[in-house]
């Protein structure tokens, strides 16, 4: 769960590490390769872009920025 302006928003484990990945990276580009590898792991079934994109805008919505 996060904090902003003293309201909760409740975030995925995976919305986490995803926020987590793009915070510890800012100011740069992270390539889906690697947001793949480490939110979703090199042995995950799941299509590359799809996913990221969902997650992505989810992360997005809930944050506020669109």
């Amino acid at each position: 769960m996060l904090s902003e302006d003293a309201a909760e928003i409740n975030l995925s484990p995976r919305e986490f590490q995803l926020l987590d990945l793009l915070s510890q990276n800012k100011g740069s580009v992270v390539p889906r390769e690697v947001i793949f590898d480490r939110v979703w792991g090199r042995e995950s079934e799941v299509g590359l872009t799809l996913p990221i994109r969902s997650e992505e805008r989810v992360v997005g919505e809930r944050l506020g920025f669109w």
